[in-house]
């Protein structure tokens, strides 16, 4: 029986499993002690694109918020058929 190729390198230094893409220059922890479950969030994070991608900073996080046509929490609102104002997203923001 044949391997299969991974997208991906894992690599176990103590208890916790690293992983590594072709892009990458160096190996970014799971926070994963199983091998299985490493491998699974290796998956994951590739599925949504975020393999090797550092989180944002808080300020490119919060750009968005209180912005009426951009930010989530309105958006999420909206869905539930719930009010927000423009005034209010406006006032919040200031």
């Amino acid at each position: 029986m044949a391997r299969t190729e991974k997208p991906f390198r894992l690599r176990k230094r103590g208890t916790v499993w690293y992983y590594k893409t072709p892009t990458m220059q160096n190996f970014r922890t799971t926070e994963e002690t199983s091998r299985a479950k490493a491998e699974r969030k290796v998956v994951k994070l590739l599925s949504i694109g975020m393999a090797g991608k550092r989180n944002p900073s808080f300020k490119k996080y919060a750009e968005p918020f209180f912005d009426y046509e951009r930010c989530p929490h309105a958006a999420r609102l909206k869905a539930e058929k719930k009010r927000i104002g423009e005034g209010y997203c406006k006032k919040e923001r200031k």
